[in-house]
């Protein structure tokens, strides 16, 4: 699939897409014979903003706000070690904000889980200041 072919798909500008897939942010992407290749139904990683002393709770709103977005998410996009994102993936499962989804993870379209009607409701009032 090329850029405009994804972008069209996705309701993004080519050049938006052009931007993620120079940061290497698009999964499965290859640049190849003076253009990308992106394979179908390939997800746009998540950006963790880099800050100091990430604690839990901001990896399970990172875990929240990815599957919200439909965006790629593992340990190494969230910057975070194997114990703190599985415990960060156990509390977001429990808080039903995310569940496990019907594709498994295969590291370029699925993450292996699905936002849950509780999660994005959790996601707009945390966006609108409401906690």
């Amino acid at each position: 699939m090329t850029p405009e072919e994804h972008a069209k798909r996705y309701g993004m500008r080519p050049s938006e897409l052009r931007k993620l897939l120079k940061k290497g942010r698009v999964r499965g992407a290859r640049f190849v014979a003076g253009d990308w290749a992106i394979p179908e139904n390939a997800m746009i990683e998540y950006y963790t903003r880099q800050k100091m002393n990430r604690t839990i709770q901001d990896i399970v709103w990172d875990i929240t706000r990815a599957a919200n977005w439909s965006q790629y998410f593992d340990e190494e996009v969230l910057l975070a070690n194997k114990l703190q994102f599985s415990t960060a993936l156990g509390i977001a499962i429990d808080l039903k904000y995310i569940t496990r989804s019907e594709v498994v993870n295969d590291g370029v379209t699925s993450s292996g889980y699905v936002v849950t009607g509780k999660g994005m409701t959790a996601c707009e009032k945390r966006k609108k200041g409401i906690r």
